[in-house]
């Protein structure tokens, strides 16, 4: 069941993210790339995407670990609430 959770999240993120990019109104990126992280953890052509951004934009790679750790605590939370 929590595998279904973070390929459910992953893929809601990255649908998020290309619908942000779209409109003007709504920053997609960091919905874009909270998704690929998720999904990098299941998916290999997600994580040989994360890995080339990192090596190509050091800087793009913090914000992603500063992204994942967020992200990470957001749905241990969500994961905690659910338990109880």
């Amino acid at each position: 069941m929590q595998r279904f959770f973070f390929l459910f999240a992953g893929w809601l993120c990255l649908l998020i993210g290309l619908i942000g990019g779209l409109i003007p109104v709504l920053q997609g990126w960091p919905f874009g790339i909270a998704g690929l992280l998720i999904l990098s953890r299941e998916y290999e052509w997600a994580h040989n995407l994360v890995e080339r951004l990192r090596r190509r934009f050091p800087r793009f790679g913090r914000i992603m670990d500063k992204t994942s750790d967020q992200a990470h605590r957001i749905i241990q939370k969500i994961i905690g609430r659910q338990a109880a």
